[in-house]
């Protein structure tokens, strides 16, 4: 029987060399490309969203430590929302395998 293969142009790519930690997309699929420029265009808007708190934090006029706790919940929301984000677009437990445990600055 003749047979057709279709190439689906999944890309595997493992992190930081690590063979145990893979991430696995199809960059040619039409709903994968949907999926990732609205991710861009969330994080633009997230970003801008972000800023505007650390404006806000910096005109208050708190003490510093204060001041730097705000900042660091900033931080930490900007964190929670990318890797939220990351999941959606690339599937659940991603952004685990990508950075782990850390959200490094």
């Amino acid at each position: 029987m003749d047979t057709i293969t279709i190439d689906s142009g999944e890309i595997t790519l493992s992190i930081n060399n690590d063979e145990s930690r893979t991430i696995t997309f199809k960059p040619t699929d039409v709903r994968f490309a949907e999926s990732f420029y609205g991710l861009a265009r969330s994080f633009y808007e997230k970003q801008k969203e972000l800023e505007a708190k650390e404006k806000e934090i910096e005109t208050e006029g708190t003490e510093p430590l204060a001041r730097a706790g705000k900042e660091i919940s900033v931080t930490r929301e900007a964190f929670n929302y990318m890797r939220s984000e990351i999941d959606k677009v690339f599937g659940a437990g991603t952004s685990k395998t990508v950075f782990g445990d850390i959200d490094s600055l």
